[in-house]
C-alpha cells in the first residue's frame, strides 16, 4: 500500500483487476492443481481468479445494506468511535497474520512476497495511522493499547476465522484470508471516507487541520487505487493455483466473508444470498445497533 497511482487511475479495485487480467504479463504457475505444487514451471498469461470478482460484488452488496455504514452517515463521531473499537483487535493482530503467511510462501513466489511485503507493516506504520484515526474519533491510544476490553462477538468471529486461515491453515488459506480482508478494507474505506471528510471539513475549527489530516490518512490510504498492488495480488493467487472460473467461493473465503458481514451488520437476505446462513449472535448485535440508530433518529 505504499506505492500509489495517479488520480487518473480508475477508482475501483475490480476495474483495476480486470485491466490486470487483460494484459499479457508473465507470471509463474504451478504444474498441478491436484498436488498443489507451488514450484513454478513456466511463464503464462495472467489468469482469472473468479472468486475475487465474486467477493468484490458480495462486499459491495453487503455495504449497501450495512447498518455499520449507515451509522457513519447518521452520526460520524459516534459511529467512527465504535468502528475503531470494534476493529482494533483485528488491526492489532494483522501484522502477525501477514508474517505467518509470508513464512509459508515458497521462495519462488516473488509476486506473493511483493504483495505481502507491501501489507506486512513490520514497523507498525499502518497500525500507527489507524491509532491516529481512533484518536481523531475521541479514543485514547494508551487505553486501546493497554486496556483489555471485551471483544464483540462479531470481532471475535473474524479473529477466529483469521487465526484458522493464517496460523493453522496452509499458505493458500492464509493468502485467501488476507486478500478478502484487504478487499473489505478497500471497499469500506471508499464508501466511508467522503462522509468523514465532509464532517471534519465542517468542524475544522474544532479539530484542527493537522489533526484531521493525520486522522484520515488510514482511510484515504485504503481508499486510494493501487494498480501495482492489484497486479501483485492477482499474480500471487494465480501462483497459488487459484485461477478458476467457478462461482463457488473457497471455504476459507466464505468464512472470512461471513465474519465481515457479521461485523458490518449486513442485511440477512444478502448474507443468505451469498452464504446461505446467518449467526444468531450477529443478528442480536445488529438488532441492538439498529435500535441505537432508531433512538438517535427519534431524539
Amino acid at each position: 500500500m505504499t506505492d500509489h497511482v495517479s488520480a487518473q487511475t480508475s477508482d475501483r479495485l475490480p476495474q483495476l483487476l480486470s485491466e490486470a487480467l487483460s494484459q499479457n504479463i508473465p507470471v509463474t504457475l504451478s504444474n498441478s492443481r491436484q498436488k498443489q505444487d507451488l514450484e513454478p514451471r513456466k511463464a503464462a498469461r495472467i489468469g482469472r481468479v473468479r472468486w475475487v470478482t465474486e467477493v468484490n460484488q458480495a462486499l459491495g452488496e453487503g455495504l449497501a445494506t450495512s447498518r455499520w455504514l449507515s451509522q457513519v452517515k447518521d452520526d460520524q463521531i459516534r459511529a467512527g468511535r465504535q468502528i475503531c473499537q470494534d476493529l482494533w483487535p483485528f488491526i492489532r493482530e494483522l501484522p502477525d497474520y501477514m508474517s505467518a503467511v509470508k513464512d509459508k510462501l515458497p521462495e519462488s513466489l516473488e509476486p506473493a512476497k511483493h504483495f505481502l511485503d507491501n501489507l506486512s507493516d513490520e514497523e507498525r506504520h499502518f497500525q500507527d495511522l489507524y491509532l491516529k484515526q481512533c484518536e481523531l474519533a475521541g479514543l485514547s491510544r494508551h487505553d486501546l493499547m493497554t486496556t483489555n476490553t471485551e471483544t464483540s462477538a462479531a470481532t471475535a468471529a473474524l479473529l477466529a476465522a483469521m487465526n484458522r486461515a493464517c496460523f493453522e491453515g496452509d499458505v493458500v488459506s492464509g493468502a485467501q484470508a488476507i486478500v478478502v480482508a484487504e478487499l473489505a478494507a478497500t471497499q469500506f474505506a471508499r464508501s466511508a471516507t467522503a462522509t468523514f471528510e465532509q464532517y471534519f471539513s465542517q468542524h475544522l475549527d474544532q479539530y484542527g487541520s493537522e489533526h484531521i489530516e493525520e486522522g484520515l490518512k488510514w482511510l484515504r490510504l485504503h481508499a486510494k487505487p493501487n494498480t501495482r498492488h492489484a497486479l501483485w495480488m492477482n499474480r500471487m493467487l494465480v501462483g497459488l493455483n487459484q485461477e478458476d472460473d467457478s462461482t463457488v467461493l473457497p471455504e476459507t473465503v466464505s468464512e472470512i466473508l461471513q465474519a465481515i458481514f457479521g461485523l458490518w451488520c449486513v442485511e440477512e437476505t444478502i448474507v443468505k444470498g451469498w452464504l446461505g446462513q446467518t449467526h444468531t449472535k450477529e443478528r442480536v448485535r445488529c438488532q441492538a445497533i439498529n435500535n441505537q440508530g432508531s433512538s438517535g433518529e427519534n431524539r
